[in-house]
């Protein structure tokens, strides 16, 4: 069933093409300096959100870059996802600092147009430089930071995959 009108932009998105606001992309830069879309080095994240079969995209792409950081490939990134605190995907990213912003994210289409968000929003820091990440990030509500002490070991994106 496709929902139109108001009822369907508050229920699902029939386009993964939302783009961030220049001031978090800002705040990302003066953390990290520059990035890399290719997932070396410094890494900024908005994944697409939706659905990959029955497995949440923001789910398939955090773990991604869980790995990815673990192993070396990236050496520090910020990951832009929903809010969603209590679904499993979401738990190892409490092992990392999270700003909590203190507003709804609201991203713009390709066309340039805004569209209201309608559900919180967090950013994810992995790396080093967590200080500078909570100095920046905090002008846009509360950082999280984690216990470095209970960082758990990172699944391969493989094996949390064959559990689905």
């Amino acid at each position: 069933m496709r929902t139109t009108g108001i009822a369907g932009c508050l229920i699902t998105s029939n386009s993964t093409e939302w783009y961030t606001p220049r001031k978090y992309v800002d705040a990302a830069r003066e953390v990290m300096g520059s990035y890399n879309k290719r997932w070396h080095g410094n890494v900024w994240l908005n994944p697409p959100y939706g659905f990959d079969g029955k497995q949440p995209n923001q789910s398939r792409w955090s773990q991604r870059l869980m790995e990815y950081y673990h192993a070396g490939i990236t050496h520090q990134a910020i990951l832009l996802v929903n809010a969603k605190t209590g679904d499993k995907w979401f738990q190892p990213l409490w092992y990392y600092p999270i700003c909590f912003p203190s507003h709804r994210i609201d991203f713009y289409r390709p066309d340039g147009k805004g569209v209201g968000s309608t559900h919180g929003s967090c950013l994810v820091y992995l790396g080093e430089n967590i200080e500078r990440f909570r100095q920046i990030f905090r002008q846009f509500g509360r950082v999280v930071l984690a216990d470095p002490d209970s960082m758990p070991p990172v699944p391969s994106l493989w094996t949390v995959m064959a559990r689905c």
